[in-house]
């Protein structure tokens, strides 16, 4: 039988290293993220630019070698000073954090997605490793323009202890929504 080890390393589908540019004017599908560690569908490194017109994240899962479901799964995720912009984006599947800016104080990272669909699973263990947005610092804006159709399901938080945030999330039409909690 097949035995799997625990990586000592991350799994990201795309990643921007630092000071680097990725542009993407075509859609991107990622089918799914798997890791033993930490995993990003989209991680932008310090100092680096992701802009995507359109992506759809279907999974980002982990488990360590006994089983135990990690926390360090991300959808997608922003180092300091960093930034992704997203014109249309259907996140679903993200077994941790579906969009998460850096903890580092001071961190200014960026995240903006005009509209879509985020819609991170229930955690049946109530533990509270599941956000649809885990701003610790820096900033995510969603619908940004306010006037486009947005579907969060998930908690959401700006800051965390001594660290300040933005979650700026405008639900304008009638076709908007969200369910979770701040």
């Amino acid at each position: 039988a097949a035995k799997s080890h625990a990586s000592s390393r991350e799994a990201d589908a795309i990643r921007a290293d630092q000071g680097a540019t990725l542009n993407f004017d075509v859609p991107v599908r990622i089918q799914s993220v798997t890791s033993y560690m930490r995993a990003h569908g989209i991680y932008a490194h310090n100092d680096s630019t992701i802009n995507i017109k359109e992506l759809t994240i279907e999974r980002v899962q982990g488990t360590n070698n006994s089983g135990t479901v990690i926390s360090s799964l991300y959808g997608i995720g922003v180092g300091r000073n960093a930034q992704i912009t997203i014109g249309h984006a259907d996140i679903s599947g993200v077994e941790g954090t579906a969009l998460y800016v850096s903890n580092t104080a001071g961190s200014n990272g960026k995240i903006q997605i005009g509209s879509g669909r985020i819609i991170v699973p229930e955690d049946s263990t109530n533990g509270k490793q599941r956000w649809a947005v885990d701003a610790i610092t820096g900033s995510v804006f969603l619908n940004k323009d306010k006037n486009q159709d947005l579907t969060v399901v998930g908690n959401m938080q700006a800051g965390e202890n001594t660290n300040l945030a933005t979650v700026d999330a405008s639900f304008t039409t009638a076709a908007s929504s969200w369910k979770g909690a701040v």
